[in-house]
């Protein structure tokens, strides 16, 4: 079982990478991205279905799709992804796009990766995702926007944690890079291929 864990500045946010492949598995089928622009920065995670070399396959072609796309439009964006999963096992999505000076973000999610955002009002957000996966079909999702202030945090995820609740960062008393490795640590499952990022603007 091999475990990453990377550290990035894009924007106004630091983002802390970790990711696990599935126990057994050589290759993991969840893919992340951290793509930054002059005025956004996208945060991406795709989770191939299953796990193994077709699930990286899938996820592997997202990722490649949203590299070479990153500019256009999100809804866009998804439907190219989307088009290019035909034929192929199909993935889950999740994208965050952060605008740098308004702190506007824009967010999607298809299937079972998921978001917790913690601005600093204390009130947790939880965008929900549309249920489903990309797989060359036509698929209704919807994008959702809002607008965040300076201290916020967020978790990105896909289903390898299982997290019993939503405060856990809220109401942890350590820093959040410590708080982070502390989630990785308890709650990644060795069951499913497991990928976070997790930032603080």
């Amino acid at each position: 079982m091999t475990r990453t864990k990377s550290t990035y500045v894009s924007g106004p946010a630091h983002i802390y990478a970790h990711q696990q492949n599935k126990l057994g598995q050589m290759q993991c089928g969840d893919r992340y991205a951290i793509i930054t622009r002059t005025n956004f920065s996208l945060f991406v995670i795709a989770d191939g279905l299953g796990s193994g070399p077709g699930a990286a396959e899938s996820s592997r072609t997202v990722i490649d799709v949203i590299k070479g796309n990153a500019d256009i439009p999100l809804d866009q964006l998804v439907k190219e992804c989307n088009h290019h999963l035909l034929y192929k096992r199909g993935a889950a999505l999740a994208i965050m796009k952060l605008w740098h000076d308004s702190k506007r973000v824009e967010y999607v999610s298809i299937g079972n990766v998921r978001l917790y955002i913690y601005p600093t009002t204390g009130k947790v957000i939880y965008p929900l995702s549309t249920t489903g996966y990309l797989s060359g079909r036509p698929f209704p999702y919807k994008v959702h926007t809002m607008v965040l202030d300076e201290g916020t945090r967020f978790l990105l995820y896909s289903d390898g944690f299982q997290f019993p609740s939503s405060k856990l960062v809220t109401e942890s008393p350590l820093s959040f890079e410590i708080t982070v490795n502390d989630l990785f640590t308890r709650y990644a499952t060795e069951k499913d291929d497991a990928t976070l990022l997790a930032g603080i603007m």
